[in-house]
């Protein structure tokens, strides 16, 4: 690992491979060789930028890859050279160097391709939470449910291509000793420009809302106020703490939420801890937890009002969550 975070990872062997690809890219997934006997050379190289990843991957050889459901990040992904087959759910396409697969949250997907030995797969992992956030402040609008991408981006021209070119450029600084993109004091506004550069260039239900002139520009102050409570949910944070983290006071946090987002400052903080108290339930068993834990780890302490409002909001009750499969 050098300054900026970038790491490289290889192996001869599948198990071993699977295994530091899920922990550096956050998915399960299997790989299968096509070919019984021929050489497997897996390399993965890539760095994180606060809330998105970047990564280059090969296999050295033709193989299948399934990945589990997720629900946590979006992704987009091309080949270098050749063909990539993807099916995501019951859609099947085909990714190239001039046109990325993109793929949305809760659907498995499997790939099928690396012909050549030096065939490359590009990928970008965007948290899913991060980027509706990013989304819903951008259009002054609550984003609920998948953003819903065109699963195919073209890359050959437009803001898809400078988009794609960003990409490029970053994974090559990051890759040097001391590049710029893997910087921390440049990293999340690195990460904000390729969300908010990623929401601009693709197709998705939210364009419309998105292209109006008439959308707000949230102040930095707000952002920053946002990024601490996103950050610090679980934490027993107070207005006067988050106040302080961004340097306003508190009477300005409040008329700036109430302005740019139209709710309070408390307001925001509460719907956070109901969004990660959700995540949490659908990722959790029976077995392991129960809804009043949860519950109280995000700073519920009454658990008939945290079970009303989840209702309200996601139209079941919280054990319904955690029981499912």
């Amino acid at each position: 690992m050098n300054a900026s975070g970038f790491q490289t990872f290889r192996s001869a062997d599948v198990d071993e491979a699977v295994e530091l690809a899920s922990r550096l890219l956050s998915y399960e997934h299997r790989v299968t060789p096509v070919r019984a006997g021929a050489p497997f050379a897996w390399e993965v190289s890539g760095f994180q930028l606060g809330s998105v990843r970047l990564a280059r991957m090969s296999y050295g050889g033709r193989v299948d890859v399934e990945m589990r459901s997720h629900s946590d990040a979006y992704g987009i992904s091309a080949p270098s050279t050749g063909l990539l087959s993807l099916r995501t759910g019951r859609r099947e396409i085909t990714a190239t160097p001039e046109f990325a697969a993109v793929a949305g949250p809760n659907l498995e997907s499997a790939i099928s391709g690396f012909e050549q030995p030096d065939d490359r797969l590009t990928m970008v992992r965007i948290d899913r939470r991060t980027l509706e956030r990013e989304l819903g402040r951008i259009i002054n609008a609550e984003v609920t449910g998948p953003i819903d991408f065109s699963p195919l981006l073209d890359l050959r021209t437009g803001r898809a291509a400078e988009w794609w070119q960003l990409v490029r450029v970053l994974y090559g600084s990051a890759g040097g000793p001391d590049g710029l993109a893997g910087n921390p004091l440049l990293s999340a506004h690195v990460a904000g420009l390729l969300m908010t550069g990623l929401l601009l260039a693709t197709e998705h239900r939210f364009r419309e809302a998105l292209e109006r002139d008439s959308a707000p520009v949230v102040p930095a102050v707000i952002r920053r106020a946002m990024d601490f409570i996103d950050e610090n949910a679980g934490m027993p944070i107070t207005v006067s703490d988050v106040a302080a983290a961004v340097g306003a006071s508190a009477r300005t946090l409040q008329r700036g939420f109430r302005e740019h987002s139209g709710s309070s400052t408390l307001a925001y903080l509460a719907r956070v801890r109901l969004e990660n108290a959700h995540r949490e339930l659908q990722r959790s068993s029976p077995e392991a937890t129960t809804v009043a834990a949860i519950a109280s780890r995000w700073g519920f302490s009454n658990l008939g009002r945290f079970a009303a409002r989840y209702r309200t909001v996601y139209g079941a009750l919280p054990g319904e969550a955690l029981r499912q499969p």
